[in-house]
């Protein structure tokens, strides 16, 4: 059976907006649903990355608020909620959620763990390649923090920052060891960027082919060896995938 690709994404700053929180004086993810504010383009853009380019996109996100009674588990599922009727007004949806609610500093004892699913450690990305069939090397991790890229880079993703390029961002990443392959302004630049990839990834297996002698592989001429297309609208999907018959989300808790 021939492997998915997807584009993974992080929640808070990608899909949705930050907010200003003045009892902590900075930015930081919504604490209810009625802070949090779906991007405007992201459901198109969902839409187009799963039904024209053919990607699965699986949500990977670290989400501590419960841990650190920031807001209940019945708020954490509201805005989760929030943000799959927004994906439901354009006829499109995730193809999985993965949330890991872990912290090290965590007020609730049962999440105070040192686990393998917290980003920046890979754990949500290879549990979700293997739940869904995924090709890692030709999938994509999409975020807004260099544990993203870190994630990423350890599960054998490439990897895209969501942001603007600093000369301080700039001397963290490489001290961090968290270069991304790409960077985009926001999440509507993604399907352009696929595209512009596949194109140059197209072009470069032309000019092998036209450049390649005669004869050089054993056996006979130069053969390119069957592939998929960059982008198909076929999309292999199961059961688990579309949903449960009564209505809930199949959304997996790292936690």
């Amino acid at each position: 059976m021939r492997r998915e690709r997807a584009i993974f994404v992080d929640r808070d700053g990608v899909l949705n907006d930050l907010v200003y929180n003045e009892e902590e004086g900075r930015v930081l993810s919504p604490f209810s649903a009625r802070e949090l504010r779906v991007f405007p383009y992201v459901p198109e853009t969902i839409k187009t990355i799963r039904d024209d380019l053919g990607f699965r996109v699986i949500v990977v996100s670290n989400q501590p608020g419960v841990a650190k009674r920031q807001f209940t588990h019945a708020e954490f599922e509201k805005m989760n909620a929030k943000v799959r009727k927004e994906l439901a007004k354009k006829g499109t949806s995730f193809d999985a959620e993965y949330y890991c609610l872990h912290h090290p500093s965590a007020l609730i004892p049962k999440y105070r763990v040192d686990c393998e699913c917290r980003k920046p450690k890979p754990g949500m990305l290879l549990r979700a390649a293997k739940e869904h069939n995924i090709d890692l090397p030709s999938s994509y991790f999409v975020g807004d923090a260099l544990v993203d890229v870190k994630a990423g880079k350890r599960a054998g993703c490439k990897t895209v920052l969501v942001g603007h390029l600093t000369a301080m961002l700039s001397d963290v990443m490489e001290r961090e060891g968290a270069t991304p392959d790409y960077m985009i302004a926001s999440l509507r630049e993604a399907p352009g960027l696929l595209l512009g990839i596949a194109a140059e990834e197209d072009a470069a297996g032309r000019r092998r082919r036209d450049t390649a002698p005669p004869g050089s592989r054993r056996g006979g001429p130069t053969q390119r060896a069957p592939q998929a297309p960059p982008f198909s609208r076929n999309r292999a999907t199961s059961g688990k995938n579309n949903g449960p018959s009564n209505g809930s989300w199949p959304w997996t808790l790292c936690g």
